[in-house]
Parts: structure tokens; C-alpha cells; sequence
């Protein structure tokens, strides 16, 4: 009996050993290819250089990657010691531009954008505004599942987000309110 069924399943893979090893290969090259895409899909989540390199560095990094992938001109004007925020803060706002630039570069004929952080001893000012076409009605947080995403995070953090029109496209805007920790006095 276990001569039938040896038989059979040495009938059922009719492959050399040079098939099967190819194969074996090909398999190894889609994993490794897969785990590859899958590393990439979590720095765009989290950049591994947020911790070490602070988000001003990240923000930057952002910005001019993005430039060189959809050739739209992207300014970046921080003002203030962004590293000094929480890490909450940080990957709020790492994420709500991300989302940002990718709105740009899929729904806007934008040849410009720019990013402007403001930070003050009470809030963080954040802003993304390009020079595209402004759909006629102006979408809300909410509506889609990044402008929803950015929206939630926005609230977890006690802030506000508004969408509306910029100096010649679209802008998006997000308050949030800080507790910095104290500077010690001398």
C-alpha cells in the first residue's frame, strides 16, 4: 500500500529537481520582494528616523522625496523647535502631511506646494497648501478615508482641522494645542 501511494503523489509532481529548485528561488525572490514593499508601507506609516533625526529632518525628507517622485515644487517652512513635541504630536503630523502631499499629487493639477508648521508656546499651526485646481465644493474631514484618518487624529490631540480655500488652491489647516514641557530657569 505505501508503494500505491508513493506512486501517486511521485506521478502528481512531475517536476525535475532543477524545476523545483527554480521554483524554490522564485518563491524566496517574491518573499523577499513582498517583505521589501511591506517595510517601505511602515516607514511611510512611521519613519524610522523620527526618533533619531527629529521631524523637522523627516518633514524635509518628506517633502523633497515627494518633489523628485510627482515633479510638484514643495517648500517646507518650519518655525520653531519642532523636536521638543511629543511623540503623539509628531507622527499626527508626519501622517496628516504625508496624506496631504498624496491629495495633492492625486486630485490637484497643483505645480506647487507648501508645508508650514508654527509652533508657539500654545499650539502647533499646521499647514499644506497648493496652487492646484480647487474642486467647486471644497470636500470635508470625514468624507474620505485619509481626510477621516487625519480628522480623528487631529481630535485624539484636542485640535481642529478645516479644509477650505488657499491663496490659489486648496488649503489644509490643523490647530493643535500643546503642553510643553517647562523650561527651567537659571
Amino acid at each position: 500500500r505505501d508503494r500505491d501511494v508513493t506512486g501517486v503523489q511521485t506521478c502528481a509532481l512531475p517536476i525535475s529537481v532543477e524545476q523545483a529548485v527554480a521554483s524554490a528561488r522564485a518563491i524566496a525572490d517574491a518573499a523577499g520582494h513582498m517583505h521589501d514593499i511591506a517595510r517601505g508601507m511602515l516607514a511611510r506609516l512611521r519613519p524610522a528616523g523620527l526618533d533619531e533625526l527629529g521631524l523637522s529632518a523627516c518633514l524635509q525628507e518628506l517633502a523633497e522625496d515627494w518633489e523628485q517622485r510627482h515633479g510638484i515644487e514643495c517648500a517646507f517652512v518650519p518655525q520653531g523647535d519642532l523636536d521638543v513635541l511629543d511623540e503623539p504630536v509628531r507622527i499626527t503630523v508626519y501622517r496628516m502631511v504625508q496624506e496631504c502631499l498624496s491629495n495633492i499629487a492625486r486630485h490637484s493639477s497643483a505645480r506647487h506646494a507648501a508645508i508650514r508648521l508654527v509652533l508657539s508656546d500654545e499650539a502647533l499651526q499646521v499647514s499644506i497648501e497648493d496652487d492646484g485646481d480647487a474642486p467647486a465644493t471644497l470636500p470635508q474631514a470625514g468624507t474620505g478615508l485619509g481626510l477621516l484618518g487625519m480628522k480623528e487624529r487631529v481630535a485624539a490631540l484636542g485640535g481642529t482641522l478645516s479644509i477650505g480655500p488657499g491663496h490659489h488652491g486648496l488649503r489644509v489647516h490643523a490647530n493643535l494645542p500643546l503642553c510643553l514641557p517647562a523650561t527651567p530657569t537659571p
